[in-house]
């Protein structure tokens, strides 16, 4: 009889414990890339030229009061001589047009690689109902102490 009531309080223990399940995951991606890329550009350039000079150009003329005597002008003397100077005004346009064509190619190399790594755990927790199983256990005592409790404990006769 005692051997059952261990057994039965052993077997209680035993089975009241929660229990858990946990999840391992882990993963790892590799990713490559190789591409290639050609950038072809093309274009056409025009330049004007639009260009104005004006150019400017006064005429003095410098003539003795008396041609007998001399006569000096901006420092040197010079006798019976009408000198003249020219002033002229003049307006050049240079409206020139140039275009240029320009083709270029450009090759570009792209090389990537990426790596990921992840590790996830998932802990799963499940209700145990065992667990009320406590509640029994003062039940079953009080139950066995009842209907053996004189025969196990003989000075329990004494409180009745």
């Amino acid at each position: 009889m005692i051997n059952k009531i261990i057994g039965i309080l052993i077997l209680t223990a035993l089975l009241s414990c929660g229990a858990r399940k946990v999840d391992f995951s882990k993963s790892s991606s590799n990713t490559k890339t190789d591409s290639s890329i050609v950038i072809k550009t093309d274009g056409t350039y025009v330049k004007d030229n639009n260009v104005f000079v004006n150019e400017s150009i006064d005429e003095i003329e410098y003539t003795p009061i008396n041609s007998l005597k001399p006569m000096e002008v901006c420092g040197k003397t010079f006798k019976n001589v009408i000198i003249k100077s020219k002033k002229i005004k003049k307006t050049s346009v240079d409206k020139t047009k140039s275009t240029t064509k320009i083709s270029s190619v450009k090759k570009l190399n792209v090389k990537r690689e990426d790596k990921k790594d992840s590790f996830d755990k998932h802990i799963k927790k499940e209700t145990n109902y065992w667990m009320y199983l406590w509640f029994l256990i003062p039940i079953v005592i009080i139950w066995l102490l009842e209907k053996y409790g004189k025969i196990i404990f003989p000075f329990l006769n004494y409180f009745k």
